[in-house]
């Protein structure tokens, strides 16, 4: 059985798990597939020890979304190789950021390409809630 090449960042995912404690919909949707038992599926996570399928799960619940000023942006694909000017490096992937504060709060937005998205902190656990009711009314 191969192993499927999804790559994930540890802390992005157990950021993802502490959204969804705090969400009754988000945990009973885990619990389904999951059970109850979180310090076991964080352990996993810190170990990668967890199936991809959970992790899928679990960021789907709970999409990434990082604050870069006064705005929530989601994650998006990470893909590509890309040359970015100016920043003296070799080709890199591209990670799409969507501007979902402007999205909200108006309908309009827009997209930013960065190649490391470790510089962004994440953003607060009601604002990614926010998010995924925002994404789930659509």
């Amino acid at each position: 059985m191969s192993k499927e090449n999804f790559k994930y960042d540890v802390n992005e995912v157990l950021h993802s798990l502490e959204t969804i404690i705090r969400s009754d919909s988000a945990i009973t949707k885990l619990r389904k597939e999951y059970g109850t038992d979180f310090s076991m599926i964080e352990a996993g996570i810190k170990d990668n020890l967890i199936k991809d399928k959970a992790i899928k799960l679990i960021l789907r619940l709970a999409p990434t979304c990082y604050k870069i000023g006064d705005k929530v942006f989601l994650k998006c694909d990470t893909k590509g190789s890309y040359d970015f000017i100016g920043d003296g490096m070799d080709e890199q992937t591209a990670t799409e950021l969507i501007d979902m504060t402007t999205k909200m709060n108006n309908g309009d937005s827009y997209s930013i390409y960065v190649s490391d998205t470790s510089y962004f902190p994440l953003a607060s656990y009601t604002e990614m809630l926010d998010v995924k009711s925002y994404l789930d009314s659509l």
